[in-house]
């Protein structure tokens, strides 16, 4: 998660951020509210506003949105950027 990357002079650099320096920005998303119907809907457009390309000179390289469905409980969402976690790291996250 401290890992950035820049490309100068035809080659990429990367750099580790300190860990005091790091701004995790998660974003809370309420959907308790809406019919159980229009939840997934819902969730689909919050997650397309929120995607795009990360920058690679800023850390964290992961975006994190958490989705209250009230009595249902959360979903949590990791959009990781694949210079950080493979496929194979991925599910090791996921699993623990």
């Amino acid at each position: 998660m401290r890992a950035t990357f820049t490309h100068t002079e035809g080659q990429w650099r990367q750099s580790l951020v300190p860990c005091n320096a790091l701004d995790l920005d998660a974003v809370l998303c309420y959907v308790s509210e809406l019919p159980e119907s229009s939840q997934i809907s819902r969730i689909g457009e919050m997650i397309q506003r929120r995607q795009g390309g990360m920058d690679l000179s800023r850390a964290p390289l992961i975006q994190v949105m958490i989705f209250n469905h009230g009595v249902s409980g959360y979903v949590i969402r990791l959009n990781l950027n694949h210079l950080l976690a493979d496929q194979v790291a991925s599910e090791v996250l996921f699993d623990d």
